[in-house]
């Protein structure tokens, strides 16, 4: 794996403790060597694919919502000016769909950030 890969992760954590991206990025670490395939697996199949194990369970989303409320809300906003649109609940609920909207979003703009898109 690239230095420069692990060295950007390990600074996210790092300089932006309790944030999505530092979750995101922890994610990530863990799947040492192949983080290109976390990021491209996540892009692909979304947290529903239960790649993120600790944002399966309805109480560990609902626990993660309320701590990253703020930030949930600083992505869904910006993804509305970005393009127009709102996103889509579907069948699930309004917790669930907002963590892994945040989490799917934060983590391809981690990704675009690292060259892996």
């Amino acid at each position: 794996m690239k230095k420069t890969v692990v060295s950007v992760l390990q600074n996210t954590i790092e300089k932006e403790p309790g944030t999505i991206q530092s979750f995101i990025a922890e994610e990530a670490l863990n799947y040492t060597p192949n983080i290109d395939c976390f990021f491209e697996d996540l892009h692909g199949y979304g947290c529903q694919s239960g790649l993120i194990g600790s944002i399966v369970y309805h109480r560990d989303i609902d626990t993660f919502f309320d701590e990253h409320y703020e930030e949930i809300e600083d992505i869904r906003q910006e993804y509305y000016i970005q393009h127009g649109q709102s996103i889509e609940i579907g069948n699930q609920d309004l917790k669930t769909a907002y963590v892994w909207f945040a989490i799917e979003a934060a983590a391809f703009d981690l990704a675009c950030e690292i060259d892996i898109f």
